[in-house]
């Protein structure tokens, strides 16, 4: 694990630069933050420690924004150079997104559509990037359909599946995109500041607004001086929010007329608005004095959570809130449940997460810390503090207070902070930003460490592979073994079953054995040892091996010292032995008698020879003469032929 950053000042501090960012990833249940140095940190939710650390992502551009992909595998980052990298949790980066086309640009937000990335930032126009055209490191961005339809700079945007896309600008123009097409469906303009008519004075122009407009906007305390600033200033929106559990729990054919869409930015303002009918249905002061507000809900749209430039969060009861549509737009706010300073710097970033099927809030801040709370605002601590924090307790606490609602006990001495002054952990009241927990009625435990078995994606897996494989019989299961154990020796193997040797059959042995006086004569006789009474020189001498066959009285049966199958074995060995001599006798005579008779008949021939008479010689040259001069005169008589023909052949010629 990595260094944690020391405390300063009496604070901890997660990043040394101020924190622009931090999302939940559910899948690995762990917290992501970045801050304006370019380094992003990943925390264990559970404990609050730091796990993975990346420096220079950006090397010295501002990371303003993350977000993750569907599968949350893996990391988008926006820097304020233009460029969005794709990384995955080993630190390497596959993907460089180009947004600005090599030019400086602040980018807001990233919106993960169906099969597109949709950036926005300081820039009128929408920046798309499709899916399929994440094969190469660098990509271009594709051309949005829909074109330029803000006047001013986009700065959020909300997405609704399957197919509805809400832009949100600086002048407070909300525009409505069907994401298929990628045009646009409608636009809200009711606070913006096309609908403003500039005046003179600021009074003029507040009074040429609408009444509801116009009271809304005089609850805020300003001066002559500032009012026509702020009055423009409050349309910023800094942050849209879809309310998707209301517009599933619709009653199928029928449109839901509530607010399913909220707004807020510049000025402190929260405003709910109507798709449906594109109506704006409430708006409020949600932070007086504060510059600018954002905010975030929980996925069963029950709460809302805002924070401002100051440090300060509430939470707002939002179940009940405008589930149908008023008459008018009202002013009035929901129900709020915490209200408190949670850092002592501007707050960047807040999202719900659920955890152990608990809800908590993560605020990011200028002041260089990450935070946990409770849906409370209880603080459970602050992400790279030296004590680690323990949920399961967090969890304990949640589930006796509602335990204590549900049988409407009072919060007095019963309570779970009967041992403390109720003043002194009022959340409004609660203005410093030291770490400083709400005791737990649990003893802290020093060598507790965190389960993460339980609570992470390889343990989870382990544990459904265990469940799956088939139940193996432990010893314990085993009737008797217990005090089959005690009985056994102790030792390594003393488990093992040992069982008495069984007993061995009685071994026959051969007849030799059994009748040795068959098969051997005396002993004296063999060895040529002296007998008792006999004398030295009438002791025998040793016999040979030839008289001491004769002296056996008994041969040898090699039929009760060998089995059966031995014996007919040897017999089919010496029969097969016996057949390939023979044949090979047979051949071996054939061969001579035939080199015999050869070798006769060449003899013979030259003997006749040799014998020959001379007047046989003298037949035989006389032959052979005779046989000569008919040869040659056939010659003759050839050539002389040939010769006529070739004088006939020149005489025809001549003619």
């Amino acid at each position: 694990m990595l260094e944690m950053k020391v405390e300063a000042h009496d604070r901890v501090m997660s990043h040394e630069r101020p924190v622009t960012c931090a999302i939940f990833n559910s899948l690995y249940n762990q917290v992501i933050s970045a801050c304006q140095a370019g380094t992003v940190t990943v925390w264990m939710i559970d404990n609050g420690q730091k796990v993975k650390q990346f420096t220079d992502c950006h090397k010295t551009a501002e990371i303003t924004t993350l977000e993750l992909d569907h599968s949350k595998t893996r990391l988008f980052t926006g820097s304020a150079d233009g460029t969005i990298k794709v990384w995955d949790f080993n630190g390497h980066c596959h993907h460089n997104l180009n947004v600005a086309n090599g030019q400086p640009a602040d980018i807001s937000q990233i919106v993960m559509l169906k099969r597109s990335i949709v950036t926005i930032g300081w820039d009128k126009f929408v920046a798309v990037f499709r899916q399929n055209a994440l094969t190469q490191y660098h990509v271009e961005p594709a051309d949005w359909k829909g074109g330029k339809e803000h006047q001013d700079d986009i700065l959020s945007a909300a997405y609704l599946p399957p197919s509805l896309l809400a832009t949100g600008s600086y002048d407070g123009e909300i525009v409505i995109w069907n994401t298929n097409s990628e045009f646009v469906s409608k636009k809200l303009q009711q606070r913006s500041r096309q609908q403003l008519v500039r005046r003179p004075n600021t009074m003029a122009s507040t009074a040429s607004l609408p009444k509801d407009e116009s009271s809304s906007l005089m609850l805020r305390p300003m001066t002559s001086d500032s009012q026509a600033s702020e009055l423009e200033f409050s349309f910023v929106i800094s942050r849209l929010l879809f309310l998707k559990q209301r517009i599933t729990m619709a009653t199928p054919g029928s449109p839901f007329l509530g607010a399913d869409l909220v707004s807020c930015g510049g000025g402190g303002w929260v405003r709910f608005w109507g798709t449906t009918r594109s109506t704006l249905l409430a708006e409020f002061v949600a932070h007086p004095h504060a510059g600018n507000v954002i905010a975030t809900n929980d996925p069963d749209d029950q709460y809302l959570v805002t924070a401002d430039s100051d440090g300060a969060m509430k939470i707002w009861d939002i179940s009940e809130y405008l589930l149908v549509e008023p008459s008018e737009t009202i002013l009035s706010q929901p129900p709020v449940l915490a209200s408190w300073q949670g850092h002592t710097d501007g707050i960047n970033s807040v999202c719900i997460c659920t955890r152990n099927s608990r809800l908590f809030i993560i605020s990011a801040s200028s002041d260089c810390s990450v935070a946990l709370w409770d849906i409370r605002g209880n603080r459970v601590g602050e992400f790279g503090q030296e004590e680690h924090w323990k949920l399961d307790a967090i969890d304990a606490i949640g589930k006796i207070d509602e335990e204590d609602e549900d049988n409407e006990t009072q919060i007095g001495d019963e309570s779970l902070f009967k041992d403390f002054d109720i003043n002194e952990i009022e959340l409004e009241s609660r203005a410093s930003t030291a770490p400083e927990q709400i005791p737990l009625p649990v003893e802290f435990d020093p060598e507790f460490r965190a389960n993460t078995w339980r609570q992470t994606v390889l343990g989870k897996a382990y544990q459904e592979g265990r469940m799956q494989k088939r139940e193996r019989k432990q010893p314990g299961t085993v009737p008797g073994y217990k005090d089959y154990i005690e009985e056994s020796a102790v030792g390594p193997y003393g488990i093992l079953g040992y069982t008495d040797l069984e007993v061995m059959p009685v071994m026959r042995k051969p007849d030799f054995m059994l009748h040795p006086h068959k098969y051997f004569g005396e002993k004296s006789a063999k060895t040529g040892r002296k007998k008792p009474g006999q004398n030295t020189e009438q002791q025998e001498e040793p016999i040979s091996l030839k008289e001491a066959r004769h002296n056996l009285k008994a041969a040898f049966d090699e039929k009760t010292l060998f089995p059966k199958e031995l014996l007919d074995f040897e017999a089919q060995i010496r029969i097969e032995h016996a057949q390939k001599l023979k044949s090979a006798a047979q051949n071996a005579f054939r061969k001579h008698k035939t080199v015999g008779i050869l070798k006769s008949f060449a003899t013979s021939s030259g003997n006749l020879a040799s014998q020959a008479t001379p007047s046989t010689a003298a037949i035989g040259s006389k032959v052979s003469s005779r046989v000569g001069s008919s040869t040659q005169a056939s010659r003759q008589l050839g050539l002389t032929r040939h010769r006529a023909s070739n004088l006939n052949l020149s005489e025809n010629v001549g003619a």
